[in-house]
């Protein structure tokens, strides 16, 4: 009866290069599903940002509201609106926020570190109503244009 090698040599160093290649195939797409999430995450963060600053400049809550004709003025922001107004604009949705400006401040006191999306926006604020010829030759009680930032994070 004849004997025989049962594994060559050449057989096992190509089942290791074969591992070897399969280990880094899956390596790729596991990193490839994974800044695939984080992409998505970001987006969807970024979205819930804009939408938050849109909003905080286009409601009627927060909006400047012209004495004469009751409108309400979109990128003017009325500077005496309360904490518990914008509150209300941003439910707790499973989202934290962070409303600065130099005449609007929510938390902005605290500072989030991780993750988060930052929108800004250019407005003029007002004190409260503004009437038409104020509006007309453009006397805002900010004297111009202000930055209002919104930070956005998951909680």
């Amino acid at each position: 009866m004849l004997k025989g090698q049962l594994f060559s040599v050449d057989f096992l160093v190509s089942m290791i290069a074969v591992t070897a290649a399969i280990g880094l195939l899956i390596h790729s797409a596991e990193v490839n599903a994974y800044s695939q999430k984080e992409e998505q995450l970001y987006n969807e963060l970024k979205q819930v940002a804009e939408t938050a600053a849109d909003l905080l400049v286009a409601s009627n809550d927060t909006a400047c509201r012209v004495k004469e004709t009751g409108e309400h003025l979109v990128n003017c922001v009325n500077s005496k609106t309360s904490e518990e107004e914008l509150r209300q604009l941003f439910p707790g949705s499973g989202y934290g926020y962070q409303i600065c400006s130099d005449t609007i401040n929510l938390d902005c006191g605290t500072y989030r570190e991780g993750d988060y999306y930052e929108a800004k926006r250019l407005v003029v604020t007002n004190q409260g109503s503004i009437g038409k010829h104020d509006f007309e030759t453009g006397n805002f009680t900010s004297g111009g244009a202000i930055e209002i930032s919104v930070r956005v994070w998951r909680t």
